[in-house]
């Protein structure tokens, strides 16, 4: 079923984004049993992307009260969409000044397989993907990148290889 368009300015950049795509599949991707149509998780997507508070009798209608389970994903895969953005960009620029990009989390949180891949490496342009990624089996990704100038790169990681 084809649904109508829903924009949100999800991250606060002033550019309001369709939502509806990633809410089918972030709906499609959840674990926990609820009731919710898309249209619904898009408008209190919109709630929690402006810190609004959620009811619990809304809370209560997802297993668990895991409502972040759906509006969580779609905010950190667009969160990393814009992140990958602009590490693209900065990669595009003058060889000088390719950023060294690695993955980034907290360190006492577990983390799925597909990051444990990524880690501990520099991380080419086309290895770049959205977090959380589509196999990722953490209640909550903390995922994210982070980027280093050559120079800062290898003094901070002499003993990595050169991605370029």
């Amino acid at each position: 079923m084809k649904h109508a368009p829903y924009f949100v300015d999800v991250i606060g950049s002033g550019e309001p984004v369709d939502v509806m795509p990633y809410v089918i599949e972030a709906m499609a991707s959840c674990p926990y049993r609820h009731d919710f149509t898309p249209i619904e998780i898009a408008k209190l997507l919109e709630q929690v992307a402006r810190g609004k508070y959620i009811s619990v009798d809304v809370l209560d209608r997802i297993e668990g009260r895991m409502l972040d389970a759906i509006t969580g994903r779609v905010i950190r895969w667009l969160q990393t969409e814009q992140r990958i953005a602009q590490l693209t960009e900065l990669m595009s620029y003058d060889i000088r000044y390719i950023p060294y990009v690695e993955v980034r989390y907290f360190k006492d949180d577990p983390v799925c397989a597909g990051v444990e891949k990524l880690s501990g490496r520099w991380l080419r342009q086309d290895e770049l993907v959205r977090f959380p990624l589509p196999d990722c089996d953490q209640e909550k990704c903390s995922c994210g990148y982070r980027a280093w100038t050559k120079h800062s790169g290898r003094k901070r990681h002499p003993t990595r290889s050169d991605p370029f």
